[in-house]
């Protein structure tokens, strides 16, 4: 049962992990001023201060700290020492002038005084290790472990002797002899780690002889009959280009999974314990070994064995899948090997007439088709077609078989047809697959009286990849009419993508296409928040792992550890967290910026983890993957990351000149180089889009200027000063022509970001925002200008100084006068937005737009007017994918999801003009 102590302290924990810093603050402070002066109390305030996103609050809770540390006699509590460490380890960002704080070594001192006070405490002592252990410090756990217990040698003894090649040796050599020395390996773990650890050490063939050891091998005691050594053993045997002997191994393997054990034909095949062998794993080591020892003989003894398994096991889909490999073209880079075309169409046909029901025929198949030759591609969709024709629309009847057979269909036609493009009559052929697609999810909607919405449906991929195809359509009409983008085809959509999750909730693909609405900043905190308490679980798990003896893991923890800490997405959502508190206080809390997020510098090596591959893609392996198609920008790395972690430092440098950042040049000159060098890497534009470069390039000229401010030598700073000025007034000018441009733009076709029935698009949005960002910079940069230039007197610089003070007066009235117009142009192009959307029947012209009613000669939809209105109904038109979408989802949901997205743009554009310049 929790104390009255250990209640209160619980309450000030519960306040900061709601984020609740002063409340927590206050909660220590009334039980000092109550008299209470405990340890305990006094190590939870400090790390209550650290935890604070003010810098001084945070340095008072770092030096209370310290105080505790260098206490005596030293605190051994290990709940107290445990305190102490969180409030370094929070106050690890803090700077002691240009100088980061040693934590690692505050850290340190605090154990090692404590272990010293209390030698015997084997608690104490233990948790020491365990510190040790996670900062990976073998010399300090070396320190410690003689005052560990013999209970808990194993946490140290596992990394330190049982890793050495000796412990091998005292396994006895007569595998019946169970009797082994303690020092001995004698679990899988055990014997896995000695075998990374010589292959670490590049002892491959000493690790090969230990796999084919009786007392350490594969069908060793210790082994345990663990699958995974025969997977490290192939690994190890094509490291050491053992060709001929990974031939024979696998062989044996195989010949092992293959025997028949007198099952019934319609027996289901499920894997028995003997049959391991046929992993997928085993055959391309075997089809591997067969293409590295090049010779005839051995390709066809390879063709043979496989035949022979498929024929004995009918079922194995490895087996069918490698025959498919023996016979593709990739084996024709063989020497021996003499490729037969019409056998291996021969093979692909027939796999896709056994498996066509099946969900996985496409993704088995489609690497082995699109490596058919032109002719042998033709008679193949012909087979296709011939045994999965167009569905009758009108028999909604399809079974369970038909309804997979033609959705295996529609994703080999997406691979051959769809994805290929380049034809004259792309846009018709889009158009078809896209109604066919819809029109065959649409006979899957009687299946069951009452469908659970949670789940995944028969029929939900047809609904994917009329979506897919729905992009490629946006694409090509972009490319078509470049002078004015739309964005009907997303917005269909879109609409699909809502249809198909209000029946399967938790489509898992339908989610990552269809993000739900949150909002920016407080999805940066809870993601931000995500990665902070993985990287404390880290060490945790990692111990765990220590003392169940699954050495594997414990790598598997330090490396993904890694990869958080140096994560690219981290540091983009804490510069993205400190742009949405600058433009938008509100939305942070009313905090500013700066202390939203500390500004870090960036790690030497960052980890891009970002793995793309999780997104269906059924695009030609050649072509580009259909993630790329729906990206609406450039995909930020590295050189994003350096870029505007600069323009946030120049930022820090003009608003706060007294705060200082380790680890980051905040000179303004020097931040003007770097961010030129950065605009010439080749690379750049795959990173940024056009507005960011145009923003940095504002940057540049913004640094020149400040630059100029803090140059000492009159004679050259009021140049560089009025460069700087004039190039920031052209930035403006062009700017504002462009928003002119856009404002003054008349078109009818609806769901584009200006004229009429112009909606918030991606680019305006973004657009807008770096533009207003940017002004925020000219703001402050104007006030530091105006403050510099009134401290300049006349005296020193002689009348030239005066005309340069006029000059750059003048240039820095006009400036702002240009920032001000620009302010109100982008104001008043997001007003006209807001204002079309807030119109009277803007949700019905959105559902005619949607169902493609009214479409003109080109089949563009266009916005009802008073003329269309007055048409005879059996005149008007609606394009095919409009029809379709009615048919399927039906206009009065089509209404209720018009009504969500217009309400969406709405807020779109509301946060476009909550953005304040003051």
């Amino acid at each position: 049962m929790a104390s009255p102590a250990d209640r209160k302290n619980q309450q000030v924990l519960d306040a900061l992990e709601k984020d609740n810093h002063k409340q927590a603050l206050q909660l220590c402070m009334q039980r000092q001023k109550r008299g209470e002066r405990g340890d305990h109390l006094k190590a939870l305030k400090a790390y209550v201060l650290t935890c604070s996103t003010s810098s001084n609050l945070k340095a008072q809770g770092y030096s209370e700290t310290k105080k505790l540390i260098g206490k005596q006699p030293p605190i051994v509590e290990v709940q107290i020492l445990r305190l102490l460490q969180q409030a370094l380890m929070a106050a690890q960002d803090l700077h002691v002038g240009r100088s980061p704080v040693q934590v690692k070594d505050d850290i340190s001192q605090l154990w090692d005084r404590a272990v010293k006070a209390r030698p015997g405490d084997e608690d104490l002592a233990k948790e020491c290790l365990f510190f040790y252990f996670e900062q990976g410090e073998w010399e300090g756990a070396q320190k410690v472990s003689p005052t560990v217990p013999e209970a808990q040698k194993k946490l140290f003894g596992s990394l330190a002797y049982k890793m050495i090649s000796k412990a091998a040796a005292e396994v006895p050599q007569d595998p019946k002899n169970l009797m082994s020395p303690g020092r001995s390996i004698q679990t899988p773990q055990e014997l896995s780690l000695l075998i990374e650890i010589y292959c670490r050490q590049s002892y491959h063939a000493e690790a090969l002889a230990i796999l084919n050891s009786p007392n350490l091998g594969i069908k060793s005691a210790v082994a345990k009959g663990d699958w995974s050594f025969v997977l490290v053993k192939l690994d190890i045997m094509e490291t050491l280009e053992l060709w001929t002997e990974q031939w024979d191994y696998c062989k044996e393997l195989l010949d092992a999974a293959s025997v028949d054990i007198g099952r019934d034909a319609n027996q289901e095949d499920v894997l028995q314990p003997h049959e391991q062998g046929d992993d997928w794993r085993v055959w391309m080591a075997l089809i591997s070994a067969s293409r590295r020892i090049n010779t005839a003989e051995t390709y066809k003894a390879t063709e043979d064995f496989v035949q022979s398994f498929a024929t004995i096991r009918p079922k194995s889909r490895n087996a069918r899948i490698a025959m498919l490999e023996v016979l593709s073209p990739e084996t024709d880079h063989n020497a021996g090997c003499q490729i037969n075309e019409r056998k291996y169409l021969e093979e692909c046909q027939r796999y896709f007439l056994d498996t066509a029901s099946m969900s996985y025929c496409c993704d088995d198949l489609e690497w082995y088709v699109e490596m058919l030759s032109e002719d042998s591609l033709e008679e193949f969709l012909e087979l296709k077609d011939k045994i999965i024709p167009p569905p009758d629309v009108s028999d909604k009847d399809g079974t369970t078989v038909s309804i997979s057979s033609h959705i295996t269909g529609l994703k080999l036609d997406f691979v051959l047809r769809i994805s290929v493009g380049g034809h004259r009559n792309q846009r018709e052929k889009l158009e078809k697959y896209i109604v066919r697609c819809l029109k065959i999810y649409e006979m899957t909607l009687p299946t069951g009286s009452a469908p659970d919405p949670t789940g995944e449906h028969l029929g939900d991929d047809a609904c994917l990849l009329a979506v897919m195809a729905l992009v490629h359509l946006w694409n090509l009409e972009n490319r078509e009419n470049e002078d004015q983008s739309s964005s009907k085809s997303l917005v269909q959509a879109a609409a699909v993508l809502d249809f198909l999750l209000c029946r399967s909730k938790h489509n898992h693909q339908a989610l990552l296409y269809l993000p739900a609405d949150r909002n920016p900043h407080t999805g940066l905190s809870w993601l931000l928040k995500l990665y902070e308490k993985s990287l404390t679980q880290v060490p945790d798990n990692a111990k765990t792992a220590l003392e169940k003896g699954n050495f594997a893991q414990i790598e598997r923890f330090w490396e993904f550890g890694d990869k958080l800490c140096d994560s690219i997405c981290r540091y983009m959502f804490k510069l993205e967290k400190r742009r949405i508190a600058r433009l938008c206080p509100s939305k942070a809390g009313g905090l500013e910026h700066k202390d939203v997020e500390p500004l870090a510098p960036l790690p030497s090596q960052l980890s891009d983890n970002r793995d793309y591959r999780v997104l269906v893609n059924y695009e030609k392996s050649t072509d580009t993957p259909f993630e790329q198609h729906l990206r609406s920008a450039s995909k930020p790395a590295r050189y994003w990351l350096e870029a505007f972690t600069m323009i946030e430092t120049l930022y820090i440098t003009i608003t706060s000149p007294s705060e200082t950042l380790s680890g980051i040049p905040q000179d303004p000159k020097t931040l003007a180089e770097c961010l030129k060098e950065i605009l010439l890497m080749e690379s750049i534009g795959q990173e940024l889009t056009q507005a960011e470069l145009s923003h940095v390039e504002l940057q540049v000229a913004i640094a020149e200027t400040l630059s100029g401010l803090n140059d000492n030598l009159a004679s050259t700073s009021w140049q560089k000063i009025s460069q700087g000025l004039e190039e920031i007034q052209l930035w403006l000018q062009i700017n504002l022509d462009n928003m002119d441009k856009q404002g003054g733009d008349e078109n009818t076709n609806g769901f584009t970001s200006s004229g009429p029935g112009a909606i918030p698009t991606w680019e305006f949005v973004h657009e807008s925002f770096l533009c207003l960002d940017g002004l925020k910079f000219l703001i402050a940069l104007l006030r530091a200008v105006t403050s510099q230039s009134s401290k300049r007197s006349g005296g020193g610089g002689g009348g030239g100084s005066v005309n340069h003070k006029d000059s750059i007066g003048k240039t820095t009235a006009k400036v702002d006068e240009l920032v001000e117009q620009l302010y109100k142009a982008c104001r008043l192009r997001a007003n006209e937005i807001k204002d079309g959307l807030s119109e009277s029947g803007v949700v019905g012209t959105f559902v005619d737009l949607l169902l493609e009613r009214d479409t003109n000669e080109n089949g563009e939809a266009e916005i009802l007017s008073e003329t269309n209105d007055t048409q005879d109904q059996e005149q008007r038109q609606q394009g095919t994918v409009g029809k379709a979408l009615e048919d399927l989802i039906g206009e009065p949901q089509l209404e209720m999801f018009g009504s969500r997205m217009v309400e969406s743009w709405q807020d779109t554009v509301d946060g476009i003009l909550r953005v304040k310049l003051d």
